[in-house]
């Protein structure tokens, strides 16, 4: 009779043990929870990240969780991914209309978003006179369709279009992302001041993401390494098995990399 009572006592221990160490737990994952939401930096915008090694799902800079695995981010922009079907809405100079696309329309053309932090600014229209400058060229490769991005409005895109010097003429749609979608989707959203940082994104006819260049606000980018890369990517899309080197023109040699030849980089060139 007592034995039986002791061992009751003992399972009775034992699952109240099993019971604690649950509850202690589930505090400390709260713990650690609460902390890694007070602790994230807040200049860039969330995306909702999923961490399948400890069922997480949150997201600030997509690089790590917060329980040490790596993880991939769906619904972050990343090189070699397939852009999702945005909705864009923008403003066309030629027209002096609203037109509303989707980034499929734009299937089987290269397609290039710049973006920018604000209309009325000082260092943008000198970035756009820059690539307008570049328009003909652009136009002259056949395939390919630049759009200005910011989170102003269109009314705004065209107002700025119509009474800043430097973008007379101006020849490229600008998009309005009011919703900061493709701001957040391309990890450029500043939400200290609303804008998207300056951020070039090139994606090709077949919708996969080929280049991600970012900005801080105080430099601005040249439309000419724009266009080199533009032939570039032209060049190894259509002939497979290249690569361009550094600081390569269109027109210049490229490369034929092969197992034969490493270590003897230059004498793949042709």
């Amino acid at each position: 009779m007592q034995l039986a009572s002791f061992l009751r006592a003992i399972t009775i221990m034992r699952i109240i043990l099993v019971f604690l160490g649950k509850m202690f737990r589930l505090f400390m994952f709260l713990y650690s929870y609460s902390n890694s939401k007070m602790t994230k930096p807040e200049h860039y915008s969330a995306c909702d990240c999923h961490c399948s090694a400890c069922e997480d799902n949150h997201c600030e800079e997509c690089s790590c969780c917060d329980c040490g695995e790596s993880y991939d981010c769906n619904n972050c922009a990343r090189i070699e991914r397939i852009v999702p079907n945005f909705k864009l809405t923008m403003y066309n100079p030629h027209s002096q209309e609203i037109e509303n696309k989707t980034v499929k329309d734009y299937r089987n053309k290269w397609l290039v978003l710049f973006f920018y932090p604000a209309d009325f600014t000082f260092v943008c229209p000198t970035e756009l006179k820059d690539l307008n400058q570049k328009a003909e060229e652009i136009r002259a490769m056949g395939d390919v369709e630049v759009f200005g991005v910011s989170v102003d409005s269109v009314f705004s895109h065209k107002s700025w279009l119509e009474s800043e010097e430097m973008l007379k003429g101006f020849q490229f749609n600008m998009i309005s992302d009011r919703n900061t979608v493709l701001s957040r989707y391309f990890g450029i959203l500043n939400t200290a001041t609303g804008n998207a940082e300056r951020g070039t994104f090139i994606i090709s006819p077949d919708g996969v993401l080929k280049t991600i260049e970012i900005h801080t606000d105080a430099v601005g980018r040249s439309a000419k390494e724009l266009v080199r890369k533009l032939y570039g990517l032209k060049f190894v899309t259509e002939n497979k098995g290249h690569a361009c080197p550094a600081s390569w023109e269109n027109n210049m040699k490229t490369m034929q990399p092969n197992i034969k030849n490493a270590g003897h980089a230059g004498a793949t060139l042709s």
